[in-house]
C-alpha cells in the first residue's frame, strides 16, 4: 500500500512545488477517506487505486 507520505511526495515531484498547510490537510483527508472506502470495497485494490489516483 502506498503511505501518505509516498502519496505527498509523488504530488510535490508532479507540481514542482511543495504544499501548502491546506493542501496537505485536504490531501490528507482524501487519502484517508480513499483508503477506508477501498478497504471496505475490495482490499486487494488499494494500491493500484491510489497508483491511478496520481497518475491523472
Amino acid at each position: 500500500m502506498v503511505s501518505f507520505i509516498e502519496l505527498k511526495s509523488e504530488l510535490e515531484a508532479k507540481l514542482e512545488r511543495k504544499l501548502c498547510n491546506n493542501e496537505v490537510k485536504f490531501l490528507q483527508w482524501m487519502y484517508e477517506r480513499y483508503t477506508q472506502e477501498q478497504l471496505k470495497n475490495s482490499p486487494t485494490d488499494l494500491c493500484s487505486g491510489l497508483q491511478t489516483l496520481l497518475a491523472r
